[in-house]
């Protein structure tokens, strides 16, 4: 079963969608509200309907894929399938998309998974994709919670200079990083709310340095899909002591690195097969991207057309961002499971807890149908500190003790 939902996975991200082309934006610099949901970026948008009118929509903002992505509902309103383009505003600022770049999701029931691997604690609409983003310029500014849409060259150059390379098909950027006396390439991805890396560079980097592994496990923020995979479940989580993106420095940045794409040995035969395939859309290889947890520290200007990013620093990376219960949890249908006890220096941390566990309640607080944020910080506390957590196992609910760790 791992292995066929592994190959799902794989199929999602499958094949290269060329935008070249295919999307125009243009009008007058815009402002909007950041809605920051688990730190995956959510933005109210407008949507032109067949008869002219405009449709508010609730769009999640993804850098990591090319073309956007339309629940069914909306699709079909917007008659995408018969060739009508998708015309989208913001403010002043409008985007259009050519019908034959746009794609369309199945309508999901309430607490099902939308648009692949996310579960936003809202319903979306739509994804915006980096395609549509590519043909201007855009500010994530993270401490003022405000996104900013413009024209390229249109807004002030704020922060570290840092260059980035953008595929002319996709519109992913990518930058070059130094970590450890090499440069690998990342892209970079607003759309994940943790940065990851390939799974065989981490465990070389954990072999030369030790004291870089935190966890073996998805933990705490890096545990943000909750899929039942051991992409997932089988990583190691890293904190990286210094990066280096162009003249910026960066630190004690969270990383972590995937497990098995397809099987341990299925991945030595084959490689790693989820990054082989993802990568298509980069246009060369990378080793993995930087999310949220990285750029959240920060005003991020990418002007897309000039191949330049600003950086603005507002504040420290959060040194306790994994102080918590060491369980990797597992995601279905509004149920939270436990997917593996995470291990730090070789020892399970919830010795008591076993896979497949349901989570009914973390100190009395019932989580079934809670959102994902609010399960994750229910489980943050004070290294030392005890949570109490109500779990269903064979059809018998019992309480468990599970101790606070910083990783």
């Amino acid at each position: 079963m791992a292995f066929a939902c592994a190959l799902s996975a794989c199929s999602m991200i499958a094949g290269v969608a060329d935008m070249d082309g295919q999307a125009t934006a243009e009008g007058a610099t815009a402002s909007t509200p950041m809605l920051l949901d688990g730190d995956q970026i959510l933005v109210e948008i407008e949507a032109e309907a067949p008869d002219g009118q405009w449709r508010r929509c609730l769009a999640l903002l993804n850098m990591g894929q090319a073309p956007p992505v339309l629940r069914r509902g909306v699709y079909d309103e917007m008659e995408i399938a018969g060739g009508r383009p998708l015309r989208l505003r913001i403010g002043g600022r409008r985007f259009e998309i050519a019908a034959a770049a746009v794609r369309s999701e199945p309508e999901r029931a309430e607490g099902e998974r939308q648009f692949g691997p996310f579960f936003p604690a809202r319903r979306v609409d739509m994804v915006l994709q980096s395609g549509a983003l590519s043909k201007g310029a855009i500010v994530l500014d993270y401490p003022a919670r405000r996104l900013v849409f413009a024209a390229s060259g249109a807004l002030p150059a704020e922060g570290v200079a840092v260059p980035i390379r953008v595929d002319r098909r996709t519109g992913l950027a990518l930058v070059d990083a130094q970590i450890d006396g090499a440069t690998h390439a990342f892209v970079i991805d607003a759309g994940s709310p943790y940065s990851w890396t390939r799974g065989a560079l981490a465990s070389s980097w954990a072999a030369r340095h030790p004291e870089w592994l935190r966890a073996e496990g998805a933990v705490g923020p890096a545990n943000y899909n909750m899929l039942d995979l051991p992409f997932e479940k089988d990583g190691l989580v890293l904190r990286i002591p210094e990066m280096t993106i162009g003249s910026l420095r960066l630190h004690d940045i969270g990383m972590m690195g995937s497990g098995p794409s397809l099987s341990p040995f299925a991945d030595m035969i084959f490689g790693e097969a989820f990054w082989d395939i993802w990568q298509e859309n980069a246009g060369e290889r990378v080793a993995g991207w930087l999310g949220a947890n990285v750029m959240k520290n920060y005003r991020v200007t990418f002007d897309f057309p000039r191949a330049m990013s600003y950086w603005r620093k507002a504040s420290e990376p959060d040194a306790r961002e994994l102080d918590v219960v060491g369980l990797t949890l597992v995601y279905e249908a509004g149920s939270y499971f436990v997917g593996k006890i995470v291990r730090k220096g070789g020892l399970a941390s919830v010795p008591d807890a076993t896979v497949g566990d349901e989570i009914i309640a973390i100190d009395g607080t019932a989580i079934r149908g809670a959102p994902r944020e609010a399960v994750l910080a229910a489980l943050r506390g004070a290294p030392g500190q005890f949570k109490l957590i109500r779990v269903a196992r064979s059809g018998l609910e019992r309480d468990i003790e599970a101790r606070v760790v910083h990783f």
